[in-house]
């Protein structure tokens, strides 16, 4: 019996994509056992008994479930809110010390008003995210350097997940929000991420798609830990 408990954790383990389900306890024992039940005959070599293999899926499951704390994906979405910025531009760069500090000290942004500027660093590239108000001043500073330019993109939209503090270190809280756009055939121009904050940069028709999609999942997170639904967004 070890041997089909470690085999069937071994197997669930890998299926992240029901863990959440699993930690809820919406899960069917007997659904998911006759499920793994050839991967396990197969890793196994015999022929497992399904009372043997519910038992171990059940065991399983109910110990996800206890050991569930304030790190659990659905914790971390309750206490998490969306901010949507409309209007953004994206140009990758060949890494340019010179661009960089040209945009750093000619485009002062306010960040009050609702303007933002994003750099990200490669050793060999640079990404820049602003608001398309910008649009000529960042032409005009990579055209001063000719073959710089990358790539553009424009009519752009950056959607900010605001996260809980220490909601990074569980993996699931980028793979649910990432795949959850994903597979819902929306296109990700770019993901980055800082202590507090999860934002995606994608077009700008997509974007009310995207934003009630993550809304939805949010409000079920709150739903079911019995927090407020009103819940604020916040600046990001």
């Amino acid at each position: 019996m070890s041997n089909v408990s470690n085999t069937v954790s071994k197997i669930i383990d890998k299926m992240t994509y029901l863990h959440t389900s699993i930690k809820r306890g919406l899960l069917n024992y007997s659904a998911l056992a006759r499920e793994i039940k050839p991967i396990v005959e197969q890793e196994l070599g015999v022929k497992v008994g399904d009372d043997s293999l519910i038992m171990a899926v059940r065991r399983y499951c109910l110990t996800k479930q206890k050991n569930t704390n304030e790190n659990d994906i659905s914790t971390i979405l309750a206490n998490c809110s969306l901010l949507v910025r409309t209007g953004m531009v994206q140009y990758n760069t060949k890494r340019s010390e010179e661009i960089y500090h040209k945009i750093i000290k000619e485009m002062k942004i306010n960040w009050g008003t609702g303007e933002r500027r994003y750099i990200i660093q490669r050793s060999d590239e640079m990404t820049i995210i602003t608001n398309a108000k910008f649009t000529e001043r960042i032409k005009k500073i990579i055209e001063e350097e000719p073959g710089s330019l990358i790539s553009h993109n424009k009519d752009l939209s950056l959607i900010t997940l605001n996260i809980p503090e220490g909601a990074l270190e569980n993996p699931e809280i980028l793979s649910t929000t990432s795949s959850l756009i994903a597979e819902n055939k929306i296109n990700i121009k770019c993901i980055f991420s800082t202590y507090g904050g999860l934002s995606f940069l994608i077009m700008d028709n997509q974007a009310a798609k995207a934003y009630s999609m993550l809304h939805e999942i949010i409000v079920q997170a709150r739903i079911t830990s019995g927090q407020n639904l009103e819940k604020n967004s916040e600046e990001d």
